[in-house]
């Protein structure tokens, strides 16, 4: 018995160093020109990396598929390390997170192996005076929210869950960023979202008519995991696109806060 737990302690051992977190970090920018129609694409630059043999670098960029309105625009790009969308109300707009293994944003992310992105969007909430934000998520993949959360949620199509932030009145402080950990309230207006094997996320983000002249969406870019191998670099060249229970409250964004060294 002895021979065989030191056996299955060796084996866990092995697959631990094996595995790898990769976590994502946008920094602070500003990219006011975001919504106008010369300018669909952010460019965040290097947002990752990890050592397989050598270093290499994951970047990343945020598309829309059109101009939208904005009434303040400085306030797209990203804040402590997450990226920041703004919307006047009465808009929408639909977006694309891509990940790319170069800087000329040409090569798509494509490991070899299987691994899950693990996300979170957050500050999905409302004001009493009407408006509220509604994200829709695009892209196949399992979410999580508190078991006591605020959010109005629409899964009958399972491909498309729609996250109505209409009950979430008061306005929850998170447009500015968030330093974990989360109080209850930001953990209750945020969705952690789980993909596999995919380097892109598509969503849409509503701002419904009130109040308000404008609100902010918080996507926190997470982070990606699995085993060291599987992230073997595998060059796919493509076209330019055309365009929680939370672990622990604040659980989503403090493990994925920890910057790439």
């Amino acid at each position: 018995m002895v021979i065989l737990l030191a056996v299955v302690a060796l084996l866990c051992n092995v697959a631990h160093a094996e595995f790898i977190e990769i976590n994502l970090n946008f920094g602070d920018t500003v990219q006011d020109t975001f919504p106008d129609s010369d300018d669909l694409r952010m460019e965040f630059g290097q947002v990752g990396s990890y050592t397989n043999g050598s270093t290499i670098d994951i970047y990343a960029t945020l598309e829309a598929d059109a101009p939208w309105s904005s009434n303040n625009p400085s306030n797209n790009g990203s804040v402590s390390d997450d990226i920041r969308v703004q919307v006047e109300n009465g808009s929408s707009v639909e977006l694309t997170l891509n990940l790319w293994s170069d800087d000329t944003y040409e090569t798509a992310f494509s490991p070899s192996g299987d691994y899950e992105w693990m996300l979170g969007f957050y500050d999905i909430d409302g004001t009493s005076s009407g408006t509220a934000d509604i994200l829709t998520l695009k892209t196949a993949g399992t979410y999580t929210v508190t078991q006591d959360t605020f959010l109005a949620i629409d899964d009958s199509d399972p491909a498309q869950p729609i996250f109505d932030g209409s009950d979430a009145e008061g306005n929850i402080p998170g447009e500015l960023g968030i330093v974990p950990p989360l109080t209850e309230d930001q953990a209750d207006v945020a969705v952690l979202y789980t993909l596999q094997n995919t380097n892109s996320v598509s969503f849409a983000y509503e701002v419904t008519e009130g109040g308000d002249t404008g609100r902010n969406l918080l996507v926190d870019g997470g982070s990606l995991r699995g085993a060291l191998d599987a992230f073997d670099p595998v060059t796919v060249t493509i076209p330019e696109p055309a365009t929680m229970a939370l672990l622990g409250i604040g659980g989503l964004f403090s493990l994925r806060r920890k910057r790439s060294s």
